[in-house]
């Protein structure tokens, strides 16, 4: 027992490296964010970015976050309206905007969040509050 727990140890720093090598092959270069019903977070290709923008059809509706390159691009019947203003729970996708929708790199990830933490808000429904974006 005791041998081979010097091996794995004596290897770990090699599975360590090999995995990263593994992983940044299995990631794609380029990615857009999308955000589920459930606030959860996910990195998804272009392609599955497209396939969503296609199924939002005629309610597809986008507009750039703060004064950056970034769009959100969401399915307008999933906007919530109080008191006056727009707001998104979630079902949403975030891409960069460069003469066309383009995908997202690691360095922009940094970058999103910035830009959207100014426009996230509390959304009270009853007794609960749920994280929103605010459109506009």
């Amino acid at each position: 027992m005791e041998k081979n727990m010097k091996y794995i140890i004596e290897h770990l720093d090699n599975a360590v490296t090999e995995l990263e090598k593994v992983m940044q092959v299995m990631l794609p270069p380029e990615y857009a964010i999308y955000v589920d019903k459930d606030q959860e977070v996910h990195y998804i290709t272009i392609q599955d970015a497209v396939s969503m923008i296609d199924r939002f059809g005629n309610n597809c509706m986008s507009e750039m976050i703060g004064k950056s390159d970034y769009i959100l691009v969401y399915d307008e019947r999933k906007r919530i309206v109080a008191d006056g203003n727009s707001y998104l729970l979630g079902e949403f996708l975030v891409l960069r905007f460069d003469y066309g929708l383009k995908g997202l790199d690691k360095a922009d990830i940094d970058n999103v969040i910035t830009e959207m933490a100014g426009r996230m808000t509390s959304f009270a429904m009853g007794p609960y509050r749920i994280q929103a974006y605010q459109l506009g």
